[in-house]
This record gives structure tokens, C-alpha cells and sequence, in this order.
């Protein structure tokens, strides 16, 4: 097994978590509920966000060195809220990544 298959299978778990809990009914989440075992300096992981079915792709160059990213397998620009990011090859920023929204926004 080499690093980019554990980074997919962190990816493709993380956006099963997220639909399981939508089928569940759940509308919105804590980040830390998504991520358990995370941990922050702040208060982010008690931060609640509105949750959206996601699918995984992997972007051919690194986030956010190039910031609009292309899906490495059709080459098109990825809708930042449809899919759980998988970054480019020895990226330093992070290895996977999605669009949240924070519902006090919307409030």
C-alpha cells in the first residue's frame, strides 16, 4: 500500500460518513463529529456545518499553489461543494479537502 491509496481511502470514508449522516436525516454536523480524533487550537471542531452528499475526486496539481482545481481523470474544473478533494502528489497544504459552509453564516 502506498500513501495516495491511504489518502483515497481517508477520503472515500470521510464522504461515507458525511452521506451516512444525511441518511440518517442529519441537515447539519459538527466538524468534529466528521473528523473524531481531530484535534485544533480553536473552536473549529465545535463549529456546525451544513452537510452535502459528496463524491471524491483527486486534482491533478497542488491546493492551493494553483487554486482553481482540475479532476486529474476528465481534466474539467471540480465543483468545490460536489466533492471531497483529494490534493495533488506531496502537496503540503493537506492531504484531501471540501467546501463548508458554517451555518452561523447562516443564521
Amino acid at each position: 500500500m502506498q500513501w495516495q491509496d491511504w489518502e483515497c481511502f481517508i477520503a472515500e470514508f470521510v464522504a461515507l460518513c458525511i452521506k451516512l449522516l444525511i441518511e440518517l436525516g442529519y441537515q447539519t454536523a459538527m466538524v468534529g463529529e466528521i473528523y473524531p480524533g481531530a484535534f485544533d487550537k480553536g473552536d473549529i471542531l465545535k463549529m456546525y456545518i451544513k452537510l452535502y452528499a459528496l463524491g471524491v475526486c483527486r486534482i491533478r496539481k497542488q491546493f492551493p499553489s494553483c487554486p482553481n482545481p482540475t479532476n486529474i481523470t476528465t481534466g474539467k474544473s471540480v465543483d468545490w461543494k460536489s466533492y471531497l478533494i483529494i490534493n495533488g502528489m506531496s502537496a503540503q497544504f493537506t492531504d484531501s479537502f471540501t467546501y463548508m459552509d458554517d451555518i452561523q453564516d447562516m443564521l
